[in-house]
């Protein structure tokens, strides 16, 4: 029954991770609830693992310790997509910026310099 919880894990944790690298906008929030749900799975396990029997639970450790190696790899993905998600943020930022309240595209004047000759 653990080895089937690990491996249900082991799947959310798989879609995860395919969902960060073809990463969107809407990424992080669409993964944001299987994590969860994946996080309270993993505490139960943990908790389980240690207070399985010593036959099983050298086995269970090895497949906890590639549940962690995977949970590592989402934890890279997840901070790589939120770093995407603030530049994506600052760029429509600017994009929104640009426009006046009319709706046009406003364009700064930029100020010509002042050329100073010396004689």
């Amino acid at each position: 029954m653990m080895k089937d919880q690990i491996r249900q894990v082991r799947r959310m944790l798989s879609d995860v991770r395919d969902q960060l690298v073809r990463c969107t906008p809407d990424s992080v929030s669409i993964c944001a609830a299987i994590l969860e749900h994946a996080v309270e799975v993993i505490v139960d396990l943990e908790l389980a693992v240690r207070q399985a029997p010593e036959e099983d639970r050298r086995s269970l450790q090895s497949d906890m310790q590639f549940l962690r190696q995977d949970l590592h790899q989402v934890g890279a993905l997840l901070a790589q997509a939120a770093q995407l998600q603030i530049g994506y943020a600052q760029l429509i930022g600017a994009i929104a910026a640009s426009y006046d309240p009319s709706g046009s595209v406003s364009t700064p004047e930029t100020p010509h310099p002042a050329v100073e000759m010396e004689a």
